[in-house]
């Protein structure tokens, strides 16, 4: 109930690729986008089209329904992904709890569900949350006590999906490849099943690739090309090799993210030979050195912080044995599960992002008229941060942004507008208009929380405002 939960209230997207390379791609190739609104990564065909195919088998299946809303096309890919989420992790738990000691298997079992930002990932359909759930089914084929005669060429075809989805999950299926090879000493016969089955399909994939580019397209080949060459048209920022870690502690909240990090490191110097050392290590390492960073890149193997936690916490849990520690440790706990509880708050009832499609989802309710103008008020960051995309724009809605710092008598009074309440302070005092406030982004409740979540960095929530008329 929880998945569906926010699945419902999830709206948008959490990233400009979840939206703009599946959905956007369904939408223009259903001829439904402008050419102008496309974005690049079409023409450069780097993206497998894996997701942008089942989004569009789920748009015309809605359009023969008689469903038009977006926001309910959009909301049955979330609903979709939390089902499969739902059943891959099932899956998984079962695979991996005969591993995990008695007392901890409740445990696991709790954070394998409900570890806050789990639920908010697996309802995402974008390459990061399906290259997850993909590569995660084929660790369960493969670590299944009654796994099947056939379970290479189970894994070795999930895995390969996986890959199709998000290429860098190559350096994570390697990982598990050579746990194979060195660790469990499978047979050969076991690596030819396994790799037959991983090139079979990727065969395939280019051919499911060609049909949709409309040109023989290997995508996950242009994608590798393009990221060993550059493309000088589209400059990304660098960071830091050292970045992903205080990424980790920040983000995850930092209690949490805190046992994340001391869990894996005890894990990967006591057991080097664990199969989660294998798998992360090589991916984060690849990750490491990739100058441009950023924290989705790591959400495909989001799955495993539970198991990482449990696994960690056995090797810690001898320092509990003395009974000061012992009670500290209870009181941790404690406050941990606050933490995760107040988290898995704001992800399971807040929109996506920065909730813009939230606001879109007003306008359509408000049923503008053709040819109706609505201004963004976009300050120092470009417009396209807080634009709705086509998919989601009222008919005859017509967008433009104005820069804050223009500020004054000059505003052009248009029927809505898009700004932060101190923004709209301004426009009520200096343009002589009256703005009334319709709706934000999200609630001052979660606005306070993701404040705190962020440590002060996120910008103030959006208010969609509308203009009364001339005071």
């Amino acid at each position: 109930m929880l998945y569906l939960i926010t699945a419902w209230f999830s709206v948008g997207y959490h990233g400009e690729d979840e939206h703009h390379q599946v959905i956007g791609f369904a939408e223009y190739r259903m001829g439904d986008l402008p050419e102008h609104e496309r974005a690049w990564e079409y023409e450069a065909r780097i993206r497998a089209t894996g997701l942008p195919w089942v989004a569009m088998g789920i748009f015309s299946t809605a359009d023969v329904l008689g469903v038009s809303s977006p926001f309910t096309k959009a909301f049955l890919l979330r609903v979709l992904t939390a089902l499969i989420a739902l059943l891959a992790i099932t899956g998984f738990i079962r695979a991996v709890l005969p591993s995990v000691p008695d007392v901890l298997q409740k445990g696991f079992i709790l954070l394998s569900y409900f570890l806050w930002f789990l639920p908010f990932l697996m309802v995402r359909f974008s390459s990061e949350t399906w290259s997850g759930l993909l590569f995660m089914m084929g660790l369960t084929a493969a670590l299944r006590t009654d796994r099947s005669r056939w379970w290479a060429v189970h894994a070795g075809l999930l895995m390969a999906l996986s890959i199709w989805v998000r290429v860098p999950m190559v350096f994570a299926v390697l990982g598990f490849v050579g746990w194979l090879w060195r660790v469990q000493n499978e047979p050969r016969s076991i690596f030819l099943e396994f790799t037959g089955a991983a090139l079979a399909l990727m065969l395939l994939t280019i051919g499911i690739d060609s049909l949709f580019y409309g040109i023989p397209t290997c995508s996950a080949w242009r994608y590798f090309s393009m990221a060993v060459q550059g493309d000088p048209g589209h400059v990304f920022d660098t960071l830091p090799w050292y970045y992903y870690a205080p990424w980790i502690v920040k983000y995850c909240v930092p209690p949490i993210g805190i046992c994340i990090l001391l869990a894996f490191l005890k894990l990967a110097f006591k057991h080097p030979r664990h199969l989660l050392v294998w798998i992360i290590v090589p991916f984060v390492v690849v990750h490491t050195f990739i100058p441009h960073k950023e924290l989705r890149f790591l959400y495909p193997l989001a799955f495993c912080v539970p198991w990482i936690l449990i696994a960690g916490y056995r090797e810690w849990s001898s320092i509990f044995e003395n009974r000061s520690v012992r009670v500290i440790g209870i009181a941790g706990l404690g406050v941990l599960v606050l933490f995760n509880l107040m988290a898995l708050f704001v992800v399971g009832s807040s929109p996506a992002g920065n909730g813009r499609v939230a606001l879109a989802k007003k306008l359509h309710e408000l049923k503008p008229g053709p040819e109706t103008e609505i201004t963004y008020i976009i300050g120092g960051i470009d417009s396209w941060r807080v634009r709705l995309p086509h998919f989601y724009l009222p008919d005859g809605l017509v967008q433009t942004s104005f820069d804050r710092s223009r500020i004054d008598t000059t505003f052009h009074v248009t029927k809505y507008v898009v700004a932060h309440e101190a923004d709209a302070a301004l426009i009520n005092e200096n343009a002589n208009v009256d703005l009334e406030l319709i709706t934000t982004t999200e609630t001052a409740l979660n606005e306070q929380l993701l404040q705190w979540y962020s440590w002060g960095e996120r910008p103030s929530r959006w208010g969609l405002y509308m203009v009364n008329g001339d005071e």
